[in-house]
């Protein structure tokens, strides 16, 4: 079962949307989920029957919790950017 759907964290719960209209953050936030998005390594789908199967492609290695890391070690900006 997917931790989403604990009661832990259905009750009480408040969620809230904003627009953001500082570039600078928007291209940030746009990178911490493409990213997320990339990750091939331990980046899983579930599947309807509760099964979990990770995400397989030939494309570069991504772990998206060390890219991440690195992203902000390098003050929010791609390794890849340079």
């Amino acid at each position: 079962m997917s931790a989403d759907w604990m009661t832990r964290n259905l009750d009480q719960r408040v969620e809230v949307a904003a627009p953001v209209y500082d570039p600078e953050i928007k291209r940030t936030l746009m990178d911490f989920f493409l990213i997320q998005w990339s990750d091939n390594v331990k980046a899983r789908i579930q599947e309807k029957e509760g099964t979990n199967t990770y995400i397989v492609n030939h494309k570069k290695r991504c772990r998206s919790q060390e890219e991440l890391y690195e992203f902000y070690k390098n003050g929010g900006r791609r390794v890849d950017e340079d």
